[in-house]
């Protein structure tokens, strides 16, 4: 792999990429699955592709707000998850979603 860039423009093209395909299995597919199986352990409903695919959805949208941050900085930060976590809720809340 090269070494990575020193601008943010050309760090942000090189890192976006493979962390959005790196984090798709095991965030999404994992995350979905495991919020799912509480959602119908908690509201005793049968389970669906609907809520999987919801739950899946929105944990690859907050990983994928959170990649071009992280690219940006070029480090992990706290400011990044209450960014993209807050980001989210106030588009499921606006919309009726939450």
């Amino acid at each position: 792999m090269p070494s990575r860039p020193s601008d943010p423009i050309n760090r942000l093209m090189w890192y976006t990429p493979p962390c959005l395909l790196n984090h798709f299995v095991p965030s999404c597919v994992a995350g979905g699955v495991l919020y799912a199986i509480q959602d119908v352990m908690l509201s005793g409903m049968r389970p669906s592709m609907e809520g999987f695919g919801r739950y899946a959805g929105v944990i690859y949208a907050y990983n994928a707000i959170q990649c071009p941050m992280e690219a940006i900085h070029g480090r992990k930060s706290i400011l990044h998850n209450i960014l993209g976590g807050g980001l989210l809720g106030y588009v499921g809340v606006s919309r009726g979603w939450v």
